[in-house]
Formats: structure tokens, sequence, C-alpha cells
């Protein structure tokens, strides 16, 4: 009869359950066949992956264009505005007076059948930023009405929060409003101020 010690006990229960660990991959295996493409499938990858890339820049400037035609849209409903409300001084016979109010009054109609709209994401940070950005520029276009040599130079400090290289002196208040906003709302505080202090210069070189 065969006699097995506790020595030869021990070692048998220290054998490894080779059928066991063979018949599951293993996980360095598994990594391997995920990263193991052929050359063809690596350069269809990486031709995805760069035209998405130039898509996300073409995306971008689609953005800036619709900006660019809401702010256009903008400046000549104002301008439009300012004619039917004959701010030009000038004086017109009944007849022009009405050719100038049919026309500007078809104009209007033409100019809001465009309608172009881009939604910018704001998180509440940048909500309360902008909420503060909209109440410092009611504040100014209100001063406008009473001083327009103050609400200038008010202005100019504005705009000069808003440039990266400022030519001036800087509202720090509205500064620290307008780093708080999204890049998308800071270029149209930056385009409203720029058309305020045309049109503020052009007023105060007439007076």
């Amino acid at each position: 009869m065969a006699v097995v010690n506790e020595n030869n006990m021990s070692n048998l229960e220290k054998v490894p359950n080779l059928g066991a660990e063979s018949s599951s991959p293993r996980k360095e295996d598994t990594q391997f066949e995920h990263m193991n493409m052929s050359p063809v499938e690596e350069a269809d990858r990486n031709t995805i992956v760069g035209h998405l890339y130039s898509i996300e820049s073409r995306v971008e400037k689609l953005r800036e264009r619709a900006l660019e035609i809401e702010q256009e849209k903008c400046v000549l409903l104002q301008e439009l505005q300012r004619i039917q409300d004959n701010d030009t001084n000038i004086e017109f016979t009944e007849d022009e007076r009405d050719e100038i109010e049919a026309l500007a009054e078809r104009l209007v109609c033409r100019c809001l059948t465009v309608e172009v709209g881009v939604t910018t994401p704001r998180n509440e940070s940048q909500e309360s930023a902008l909420m503060h950005v909209n109440e410092l520029l009611q504040q100014l276009e209100d001063l406008c009405a009473c001083s327009a040599e103050k609400a200038i130079r008010r202005t100019e400090a504005y705009l000069n929060a808003c440039l990266a290289e400022p030519t001036g002196s800087i509202d720090q208040r509205f500064q620290g409003s307008i780093l708080g906003c999204t890049v998308d709302d800071q270029k149209k505080v930056k385009c409203r101020l720029q058309r305020l202090l045309q049109k503020l210069s052009k007023s105060n070189q007439v007076l």
C-alpha cells in the first residue's frame, strides 16, 4: 500500500489549476487584442479623428458668422429706428417724409425675416456675471442721456476691461464681472461697447 506523507500532501495543495487558468484569457491578452490594430485600421482611425477636428473648426466659424449676422441685424434695426424717429435733424416735405417712412418700414419688415439663433451654454456663475454686466450697461445707457462726456469716459473704461491690451483706464468692477462671462458673451459685450462709443463720439463731435 502506498503511503503519502504530510510533505507530499502540502506539495499537492500548491499545484496550480492549469485547466482553469487556460480556459479564461488573461486581462493583458484582452487589452493587447484591442490595441493590435492593422496599419489600415490605424490609418482609418487617424483619418476620422483628423476629419472631426476639421469639422470642429468649421463649427466654430459657423457660430462666429451667426453671431456676426445677429449683431448686424441689431445694428440695422437701430439705424432704421433712428431714421423713423427722424434723429437726422433734416427737414423733409410731407411727400418725402411719407416715402421715407414707407421705405424704412418695408426694410424693417425685411430685416425681421432674418432669424439666426446661437445658444450660449452658461452655468449659474456665468448667468450671474452676465446679469451684473447687463445691469452696468443699462446704467451706462442711462448716463448717455445725462452727460455724453461722462458716458464716453465710462464706456472707454468698460471697453478697456474687455481688451487684452487696454489703451487707458480700466473699470475694475466691470472687469470682474465680464471675466466671469462666457467667451461668446464677452465678444458680444465688447462689440456693443464699441458701437456705443462710436455713436457717442459722433454725437459729441456734432455738439
